[in-house]
């Protein structure tokens, strides 16, 4: 039966218009125009205590992230038209990436280089997808972009792109499967400006020139384009410049950005099915094989590998991520080109008269084992959110027993133990449950580093220090880590050292208290004292620090080191403070300290 042509809603004259599936849902999932309420609803819900944020995300990948993988796939694997014109992408491409999903789970080293890889082409992707989008709406509308213009828009979707990447390459990774160049903020930071100011720059000529042919109304979703790229990729340098501190690159991967770019992939793709299919179009089949395949594609491979060959879970899991994001990445890059005929007529042309049917590709097995595969399918990923959930930060022993029932090779079940018992005062049961995850593999990085961390715990020294050294090598130290390592330091009489680990972890967690707090006293016994003054001041602003004993404390310190940097009046007030606490909660001793500190710096201490 032959596909019926779909016409696509008109303006005056004729003209098509410029609306996909109309302004508010183009402007606000299509052109991303919902990027600022969905970040701040995505930081008040990370704020409370009744929502797992990531836990929430992972949910929505099922109906949202995984299936705009499928898209791809539907449209490239949907007959054989499309199979024969994209066979090296199917077939070659396909079988390539089969050996190298194969080699990354015998040679554990090939998976940080392909989940770095994966990290840093996401948001090239994303961005190529918005330009492409960008031109699409000109298209619609009519507006025909000029090679300059053509030339602006490159340019400033590559600068913020570029803008970006320097961003994340000027950040330290504790993550073993993310590596980075570690740029010096002082280069990386002035060229990402001007990369930003390129982005600006060419992005405003470029939007003033369809301005001025097109008018404010047919190009307005060029304009929210442009300030989604800006938010998504400039913004985020700008924190990093002004305040210090930007999103980690997994913040592209998962989560809100990564919904954002799937929500606009499936609006875009499910337009160009229901054209290409006419009358024949069924949204709800059409729905039903995107998530049904999504979750083939990513959920059923790693339960086999950490079933079958006893392969980490969670490695198992970002190996297939990365590969198939790879994939999706370079065959997607083929699929929706407006240099395209086809594409285009479907996309951007008034009216589609579509061939008969084409073959399928593949003949679909008989309705009973169609509902058998689907049901199989639901049932992995259940499988796959039940172990999410069990496995979260505070879940009791019931749970984790459960989870290690379902997956015994989930690497998040031991941590999540031995945290339990760690809280419950008991190091040494916890370390005898990491025992078994101190192989020095990525996939072990939380284990390795727990394990540091309770080694101290327990006074194991001369150990931790020997375990610190092999985590190092292997995985990488993560600030709480490289706090220990000072304070092995310190035991050892190498304070040089431990200063050295103490401002590695601030570089990457500038407001860790515990860094500042052992910083400034080794900076105090030094004889710092400006030194020792600026670390105790960040440590006692701090709202992460509970206003305690140990608080008045650091704050009798650092009135110790504003009286060495001639600061007589900062010391006073650190001594009111510190003696006020210390009357709250009942500390005589510390109130004598403070009026003695006073009496020495020829004052009486300060009481308001």
């Amino acid at each position: 039966m032959a596909r019926q042509p779909v016409r696509a809603a008109v303006g005056a004259g004729g003209a098509p218009a410029g609306w996909v599936w109309g302004p508010w849902v183009d402007l606000g999932v299509g052109c991303a125009g919902w990027t600022l309420p969905l970040l701040a609803l995505t930081y008040l819900l990370s704020r409370s205590a009744w929502l797992d944020v990531a836990f929430a995300f992972s949910l929505l990948t099922l109906v949202c992230n995984h299936p705009h993988y499928m898209a791809t796939v539907y449209r490239a694997f949907g007959d054989r038209a499309s199979a024969a014109a994209y066979r090296i992408y199917i077939v070659q491409l396909s079988v390539l990436f089969a050996m190298t999903l194969v080699a990354a789970h015998l040679y554990s080293p090939l998976v940080p280089l392909l989940f770095t890889l994966y990290v840093c082409w996401s948001p090239w992707h994303y961005s190529g997808q918005n330009f492409g989008l960008l031109l699409l709406f000109t298209r619609r509308a009519q507006v025909e972009v000029t090679p300059t213009e053509r030339r602006l828009l490159l340019c400033a979707f590559g600068a913020s792109y570029l803008a970006w990447l320097l961003t994340v390459q000027t950040q330290v990774s504790t993550d073993p499967y993310i590596w980075s160049l570690d740029l010096s903020a002082a280069v990386g930071t002035p060229i990402g400006l001007g990369l930003a100011g390129v982005f600006a720059a060419s992005g405003v000529a470029a939007l003033a020139r369809l301005v001025g042919r097109g008018g404010w109304r047919a190009i307005a979703p060029c304009a929210v384009l442009l300030a989604s790229q800006a938010l998504w990729f400039v913004a985020p340098l700008l924190a990093r410049a002004t305040v210090g501190r930007g999103p980690s690159p997994l913040f592209y991967t998962t989560g809100v950005l990564a919904f954002m770019h799937c929500a606009q992939y499936l609006w875009i793709t499910s337009f160009y099915a229901r054209r290409e299919a006419g009358a024949a179009w069924r949204p709800f089949r059409y729905a039903t094989v995107l998530v049904l395949g999504g979750i083939a594609l990513f959920v059923p491979g790693p339960w086999v590998a950490s079933a079958a060959f006893g392969l980490d879970f969670r490695e198992s899991t970002l190996i297939f991520i990365a590969l198939v994001n790879l994939h999706h990445f370079i065959l997607d890059g083929a699929l929706w080109k407006l240099r395209d005929r086809r594409v285009a007529a479907v996309l951007a042309g008034p009216d589609l008269v579509p061939a008969a049917t084409p073959a399928p590709l593949i003949r679909l097995p008989r309705p009973a084992l169609q509902w058998g595969l689907a049901a199989v399918l639901v049932l992995i990923a259940a499988a796959n959110i039940a172990q999410q959930w069990l496995t979260l930060d505070g879940a009791d022993a019931r749970r984790l027993e459960l989870a290690r029932r379902l997956n015994p090779n989930d690497t998040r079940v031991d941590v999540r133990t031995a945290e339990r018992l760690a809280a419950a005062q008991q190091p040494d049961a916890a370390l005898r449950v990491l025992a078994r995850d101190v192989d020095l593999r990525p996939a072990n990085a939380a284990a390795l580093r727990l394990y540091g961390t309770l080694l101290v715990a327990a006074g194991r020294y001369t150990q931790a220090a020997t375990h610190y050294q092999a985590v190092e090598r292997s995985v990488g130290l993560d600030p709480a880590g490289l706090v220990n390592v000072a304070v092995l330091s310190i035991r050892d009489g190498r304070p040089t050292a431990a200063a050295d680990a103490l401002r590695r972890a601030l570089a990457i967690d500038p407001d860790l208290p515990a860094a500042h707090l052992d910083l400034a006293g080794v900076c105090l016994q030094s004889g710092d004292a400006d030194c020792a003054l600026r670390h105790y001041e960040a440590y006692l602003a701090s709202a992460d620090v509970r206003r305690d004993r140990a608080w008045a404390t650091a704050a009798l310190n650092a009135a110790s080191a504003a009286a060495l940097a001639r600061e007589p009046q900062v010391a006073l007030e650190l001594l009111g403070a510190s003696a006020a606490l210390a009357q709250s909660i009942g500390a005589p001793d510390l109130v004598a300290l403070a009026d003695g500190q006073a009496a020495a710096l020829g004052a009486t201490r300060r009481t308001d």
